[in-house]
């Protein structure tokens, strides 16, 4: 596999599986280590479940004490790099994503992994090093207006041009008038 075409994430989960082989002295990097390093990651906060039985699977591996080496990449994490690349191919992808290592690990039934995929992309390719960063981007760093506006009590979003306003009531149009205030000082002091 060529390590280039892994994206950002998917570079950094392989460093932190061979660094959580080599803390706990285990001489080899597994598929159990990858699997904890990808869900340290953001992205794989849905799957947290998966947690325990790879720690208990880690725990279960042989371990040296005393030594500094560096780990070395077990068979079976090297057939999972490849089945990721495999299965950016069959994604029609650039860059071997998280995904793609975890669909490749197969930690759950794969359908279950597909969907999640295609909801946590939106149906778009991995085309750059850095797609995860833009998954969900309007959830992460948007605003929804509409449920700021409901938890200000109003039934409308708030208005800046006052069209909307005239459809209420004056008492509506008061506490409409006094959100937009609060609304605006407090995604001005963002």
């Amino acid at each position: 596999m060529d390590f280039q075409k892994l994206t950002i994430k998917s570079q950094e989960a392989v460093a932190a599986a061979q660094d959580i082989a080599r803390r706990r002295g285990n001489p080899e990097i597994t598929p159990d280590h990858l699997l904890l390093a990808l869900l340290g990651q953001d992205l794989f906060a849905d799957w947290q479940e998966l947690r325990p039985a790879a720690e208990r699977r880690v725990e279960a591996l042989p371990s040296v004490q005393g030594g500094s080496q560096q780990p070395n990449a077990s068979a079976a994490f090297a057939r999972v790099l490849d089945k990721a690349d495999e299965d950016r191919a069959r994604l029609e992808d650039d860059y071997v994503s998280t995904e793609h290592l975890f669909l490749a690990l197969e930690p759950v039934p794969r359908d279950e992994i597909l969907r999640w995929i295609k909801e946590i992309r939106g149906g778009r390719r991995v085309t750059s090093q850095d797609p995860e960063g833009t998954y969900q981007a309007l959830s992460k760093f948007g605003r929804d207006l509409t449920e700021a506006a409901e938890a200000f009590g109003c039934c409308e979003p708030p208005c800046t041009d006052g069209s909307a306003s005239t459809r209420r009531s004056a008492s509506d149009r008061s506490s409409c008038q006094s959100a937009n205030r609060s609304w605006s000082s407090s995604a001005s002091s963002r």
